[in-house]
């Protein structure tokens, strides 16, 4: 089944408020706010496709004192070229599926973190992915940002982890690709890190 909101967005808000896309479903929206009003919790859970027209926004958990929840277990969710932002209040979890980031990414004291069992999370080319205010990314296996992807790690608790074994966690920093970290912030690998195999890649330490 198919569920089209034209230039409309959905709010996910409440104090338990609960959407879930099953298997078998399509959402074509124009713009997705998890847990984003004040002492409000959402909760969304896609195994189905969600897509984002356009230069929509993905928000979640981006307000004081909220919690917004993502789930993926299956299917995939495509965001607008607008900002996807994780707030603190944000966790979104890849469990299964594809998360494809169309925009930029900015996780900021939210987590994003991607199981074993996720087929993939990706970012577009010529982007953008921040990591400040103690945010976290981990992700697990093999990942490569775009290509001329920037990659910022700033502040103290703000992380990067690939996760895995020194056989399975690979991140690969390829076709003019750029990592800065500082101010306290932290990229870990627990396999290899590799650049300029296939193309420039640059790492700023600050």
């Amino acid at each position: 089944s198919a569920f089209t909101v034209g230039t409309g967005s959905i709010s996910v808000n409440g104090t338990a408020a609960n959407l879930v896309v099953g298997s078998q479903a399509s959402v074509l929206i124009s713009g997705l706010n998890i847990g984003t009003l004040s002492g409000n919790v959402g909760t969304v859970t896609n195994s189905g496709t969600i897509t984002l027209l356009t230069t929509s926004i993905l928000n979640v958990g981006t307000v004081a004192n909220t919690t917004g929840i993502l789930n993926l277990t299956g299917g995939t969710l495509t965001t607008g070229t607008g900002l996807t932002s994780i707030g603190a209040g944000g966790k979104v979890t890849l469990n299964g599926g594809a998360l494809s980031v169309s925009g930029d990414l900015l996780v900021s004291g939210g987590t994003l973190t991607q199981s074993p069992a996720a087929f993939a999370f990706t970012l577009p080319d010529s982007h953008t992915m921040t990591i400040n205010t103690g945010g976290v990314v981990s992700i697990a296996g093999v990942w490569a940002p775009g290509t001329s992807d920037l990659i910022a790690i700033t502040g103290a608790g703000s992380t990067f982890n690939n996760t895995g074994t020194s056989a399975t966690a690979d991140v690969l920093m390829e076709h003019n690709s750029t990592l800065t970290v500082g101010l306290g912030g932290t990229f870990h690998c627990d396999g290899y890190f590799e650049m300029g195999i296939f193309g420039n890649g640059v790492i700023t330490i600050e």
